[in-house]
Parts: C-alpha cells; structure tokens; sequence
C-alpha cells in the first residue's frame, strides 16, 4: 500500500510531511493545514491560488520520485496523472460547488483532490477508494485526520459526500470499496413509425 508518512524533499517547499499510497491509483496526502489551509476551500479557490497550484505540482512530482513512478523530478513533471496529490483535514463544515453545505457531522474526512493539475469538483473514484486504504493505515496523514476508525467512511469533498470503504492487515489492502445507489437517470416516450 505504502508508507505511513514521508518527509518528501520538495523543491521550493524544502521538507514535506505526505502519506504516498498506492491502492487503486497511487496518490499522494497531505495535511491542508500544512499548506496554510483548512480542506473546505472550493476548487474554483484553489484554481485561482497560483502558489498553491505549483505547491501541489512540485509535491506530486517529488512523490512521484519518491514512489518510483518516475526516476526523476524532469521524468515526473512529464508524468501528469499519477500520482493523484491531495490535501486533507479533519471534518469540518463545508460549501458545496452547487451553493449548499455539508456538516462535519455527515462527513469523517475531508478532501480536495488534483487530477492532471486541475482541482477535481468532487473526487475520482480511484482517489476515494485509495483515501480509504490510506485512512486505515494506521500512522498516516489521512489516519490522524479521519474521525472513523472502523467500517465505512463518509469522504467530504467539493460535490457533497461519497460513502467508500477499506480493510488493510498486514500492510497491504484487502479491501477497498465504494458504496453508490442506483437512480433514475431518464424516464420518458419514445414515438416511433412502424
């Protein structure tokens, strides 16, 4: 799965606490607070952050290294969509992209995640299925700022919540699950000749 915490070697930055995981797609977390921020910031706000955009691309990039994703920083930068980068925080009351809000009590985590160097509006699914590994491995970045300690956890991000889930024993992912219901995407007529 990966490491508890890394002290990554970040050009610009200097030394970087980050938990590299790689289950279901290799990311890469670090604390919002650590980066001057508290994990409910809407993507728009973190787009328009130039300095916190290149934080998280040189951050990406030094995990990348340190994963052996990439041989190098120049091998890295080229290899844009691995590993995901994400910043994470303890539960905490949060805007949504659609104008509501999510309460700290409907979440366990929150996250905001860059995909290919764009704030993601909510978060991949193979990024929620690795925060969930990443939460129950105990030590880590998302361990210490995850409120659950056992069965499902409820990840709060930029579009609401997502409901995943993970085992770890023995240093390596047993499971990793994400809980969806079904709904009605169309109902309607259709008219046609015979």
């Amino acid at each position: 799965t990966g490491s508890a915490v890394d002290m990554l070697d970040v050009p610009g930055l200097g030394p970087v606490a980050a938990s590299c995981i790689d289950a279901a797609n290799p990311c890469v977390f670090v604390q919002a607070a650590s980066l001057g921020l508290n994990g409910s910031e809407l993507p728009g706000a973190l787009e328009a952050d130039a300095d916190f955009r290149e934080a998280m691309e040189a951050i990406r990039q030094a995990a990348s290294v340190a994963m052996g994703l990439a041989p190098d920083m120049a091998a890295a930068a080229a290899l844009a969509s691995i590993p995901k980068v994400a910043i994470v925080a303890p539960p905490r009351e949060a805007p949504t992209i659609a104008g509501g809000r999510v309460a700290a009590q409907d979440m366990d985590i929150t996250v905001r995640m860059i995909s290919v160097g764009q704030p993601h509006r909510a978060v991949p699914i193979t990024g929620a299925v690795c925060l969930a590994v990443a939460a129950r491995v105990p030590g880590t970045i998302p361990a210490s700022a995850c409120a659950s300690t056992s069965g499902p956890i409820r990840i709060g991000h930029p579009s609401g919540t997502i409901l995943v889930d993970a085992e770890v024993a023995d240093g390596e992912a047993r499971l990793g699950a994400v809980y969806r219901t079904a709904r009605r995407l169309f109902e309607g007529q259709a008219l046609y000749r015979l």
